[in-house]
């Protein structure tokens, strides 16, 4: 299976992103399907409990306070509600959606005023608005190819032009290009690969359009990483392997420190981390995270367990616990 689509782009500036057990992954078919659920599903109450303090140094915490959610999916599979729940267990703070028969618009409200809308094409979104009252705050319109993939990103605030973002994709290459206001030239991303579709090659520029970061990967090891010292920038690369369920990433941020990420996913599942681990520059393990499902009939997991690795004494330790109560469509 080739992986040419799989290497994921992202800016020069590094976002850290907590993954854990209600991560997200796309593309799919329908909403339930890209919360990764099975089966037809109605509705999940989800209820997230913190189990003992996080005992990482210098890291963000698992949770500091129980928390909930609610989702209420259509028959169909697409999603009505999203919200979280009261102490009574009842739906609060609810975000609903609307579309029309063909879903060529989705509706979203929010205490029964529109607070986005989204015109669809058979691809995805071809436009996104978010309201500010009554006005269109923020603006976003998608361009496609023959193929699905995404060749024009154009984001306006208060109808000036923000951002726009282009992309090109080739045989053995692909490129994209970012642009601020004033058609300010911002960044440049190209990306190599080898004749099975691999990533073997990802280099970063600046506005100048001078390279201040490469990646060079076989078979998703890295074999060379090159960052301008005189650039305060930072870039990440990430190679997904959905045969072996692992994804690979690796991330330098603008002081230039290195981090290796492997993430592991259940048998079955391209949605579910059940193994997380961290390296540094020398290859020493310095974090890692661990996911334990429970699986009801339908694969959906309805519970989960989250342990982290002490480094003082190298035991796992829980410290969260998420507890999820699933209803189908046929089988309430």
């Amino acid at each position: 299976m080739t992986h040419r689509h799989l290497a994921i782009a992202t800016h020069f500036i590094v976002f850290i992103v907590y993954v854990g057990c209600y991560a997200q992954k796309q593309p799919a078919e329908t909403d339930a399907q890209q919360w990764g659920f099975k089966g037809p599903i109605r509705s999940v109450k989800g209820y997230s409990q913190v189990l003992n303090p996080d005992p990482r140094s210098a890291k963000p915490s698992a949770g500091t306070a129980d928390t909930t959610s609610w989702q209420l999916f259509s028959v169909s599979g697409y999603e009505l509600e999203r919200g979280d729940l009261d102490d009574q267990r009842n739906p609060v703070n609810v975000r609903r959606f609307e579309a029309d028969p063909a879903r060529n618009m989705v509706i979203t409200t929010v205490g029964g005023k529109k607070s986005a809308e989204a015109d669809r094409g058979p691809f995805g979104a071809t436009e996104e608005r978010v309201f500010e009252g009554d006005r269109v705050r923020f603006r976003t319109t998608i361009t496609y190819d023959d193929l699905g993939e995404e060749i024009e990103v154009r984001s306006f605030d208060d109808g000036l032009l923000d951002l726009v973002t282009k992309h090109r994709y080739g045989t053995n290459d692909d490129e994209y290009w970012v642009w601020g206001r004033d058609d300010q030239f911002l960044e440049h991303r190209l990306s190599r690969y080898d004749e099975d579709g691999d990533l073997v090659e990802q280099t970063d520029y600046n506005a100048r359009d001078e390279a201040v970061i490469t990646f060079r990967l076989h078979k998703a090891d890295l074999i060379y990483l090159w960052r301008n010292p005189a650039c305060r920038c930072g870039s990440s690369v990430r190679v997904e392997f959905p045969e072996k369920a692992t994804i690979t990433s690796y991330t330098v941020d603008h002081d230039g420190h290195f981090e290796k990420k492997i993430e592991h996913y259940k048998t079955g599942s391209t949605f579910d981390v059940s193994d997380l681990e961290i390296y540094d520059m020398k290859g020493d393990l310095i974090e890692r995270v661990t996911f334990d499902y429970q699986d009801d009939g339908h694969g959906n997991w309805i519970t989960c367990v989250t342990s982290v690795r002490d480094l003082s004494t190298g035991a796992m330790v829980p410290v969260a616990k998420d507890v999820r109560t699933l209803t189908y469509y046929g089988n309430n």
